[in-house]
């Protein structure tokens, strides 16, 4: 048997950041939600397991197996989520800052000095929305 070559420190160094840049990098597409739900699971399988097989040669989907493995996973979310499970929000993220800076000047209004502001005015313009 032959021994395993060893690496230069220098080598080994930029090796390991290589590989930590290539887990950020998949973990960063994995945890996109838009990709996820917008790339074919099928693609998006073979792209990150290379033991997938390609598409030409996967077997037909079998029915699912009704026992008692399929009862425990009643719980479990589906990830990507299904594109009918995903919340649409009523309030935008513009909606959401206006109310939260809206909030943070009235207080900053409340503790200012009520002779030199006319606070009538500036709690005026905080009442209009954009």
């Amino acid at each position: 048997m032959s021994k395993k070559k060893a690496v230069p420190a220098s080598l080994h160094a930029e090796l390991s950041e290589y590989t930590a840049l290539l887990r950020a990098l998949k973990t960063r597409d994995l945890l996109d939600l838009t990709t996820q739900l917008t790339t074919p699971e099928i693609t998006r399988r073979a792209e990150w397991d290379p033991s997938f097989p390609p598409p030409s040669s996967s077997p037909a989907p079998s029915p699912p197996v009704a026992g008692p493995s399929r009862q425990k996973r009643d719980q479990w979310t589906r990830w990507p989520l299904p594109v009918k499970d995903v919340y649409i929000p009523q309030w935008s993220l513009d909606d959401e800052i206006a109310v939260i800076a809206r909030k943070c000047i009235k207080n900053q209004l409340d503790s200012l000095d009520i002779d030199r502001v006319q606070p009538a005015t500036l709690y005026s313009d905080l009442d209009t929305t954009t």
